[in-house]
C-alpha cells in the first residue's frame, strides 16, 4: 500500500484548513480540567474531533448489537476517564492519549479506517525493518500539528512532526527517538540502538 506522507509546509506556513468536524467536548460548559484544555487548544480540539469520527466509524461497520455495546462502553469508558488530571503536561499527555485511542480503534475496527471530507488520519501501516522481529504499526495524524503513532513490539511511542527537507521527519523534544518516512521506506532510531531500515508492507 503506497501512503502520501503529510506535508509539513502547510503547518510552517499556518494554512493548514480548519477540521469540518467539531469536537465532542462541549466547550460552552467544559466539564473538567481535560475538557478545559481541549476547549483551550486548536490542535487537541481536532484530534478529540477525529477520535470521535473514527469511533462513529467503528461502531458503523459493527452489525451485531453485543459488539457494538461493548465498543459504545469502551469509548465511554475511555472518555469519562481522567488519566491526564495529574500530569506535569496535560497537553501532551492528552495528545498521546488520543493518537493511541485513535491507532487502537483503527487496529481493532477495520471500518474505522474508512476516509471522508473530515479525515486527518492515515493507516494503519505495517513497516518491516532489519533487525527488528515483529513489524511497525503506524498510523499518520495529519491535523493542526502532525503526529505519527507507533506500536512496537508492546510499546506504544507517539511522536510529533518536525521539519525536513524530505519525507516526513518525526521526533521527540531530544531528538533521540524519529521515525523517518520517505515513500514506502523509513528509517526508525530509539536511544541506545542501531538506526533500523523499513520497508512498508504491499
Amino acid at each position: 500500500m503506497t501512503r502520501m506522507p503529510f506535508i509539513l509546509l502547510a503547518v510552517v506556513a499556518g494554512t493548514v484548513p480548519a477540521l469540518a468536524q467539531e469536537s465532542a467536548v462541549d466547550c460552552t460548559a467544559p466539564a473538567g480540567a481535560t475538557d478545559r484544555a481541549v476547549c483551550a487548544s486548536p490542535a487537541l480540539a481536532e484530534l478529540d474531533a477525529e477520535v470521535d469520527r473514527v469511533y462513529r466509524l467503528a461502531l458503523a461497520g459493527t452489525a451485531d448489537p453485543a459488539p457494538a455495546a461493548e465498543l459504545t462502553e469502551a469509548q465511554t469508558a475511555w472518555r469519562t476517564e481522567d488519566a491526564c488530571v495529574d500530569a506535569a503536561d496535560v497537553a501532551a499527555c492528552l495528545t498521546a492519549r488520543y493518537a493511541t485511542r485513535i491507532h487502537a480503534l483503527l487496529e481493532a475496527y477495520p471500518a474505522a479506517g474508512g476516509a471522508d471530507e473530515m479525515s486527518v488520519t492515515r493507516g494503519p501501516y505495517t513497516y518491516r525493518c532489519e533487525g527488528l522481529d515483529t513489524p511497525i504499526s503506524a498510523v499518520f495524524i495529519g491535523n493542526e500539528a502532525p503526529l505519527v503513532s507507533l506500536e512496537v513490539g508492546g510499546d506504544t511511542i507517539v511522536l510529533p512532526q518536525a521539519v525536513s527537507a524530505s519525507g516526513a521527519r518525526y521526533t521527540d523534544a531530544a531528538e533521540t527517538t524519529t521515525f523517518w518516512s520517505k515513500g514506502a521506506s523509513a528509517r526508525f532510531e530509539r536511544p541506545g540502538e542501531d538506526a533500523l531500515i523499513c520497508e512498508e508492507d504491499d
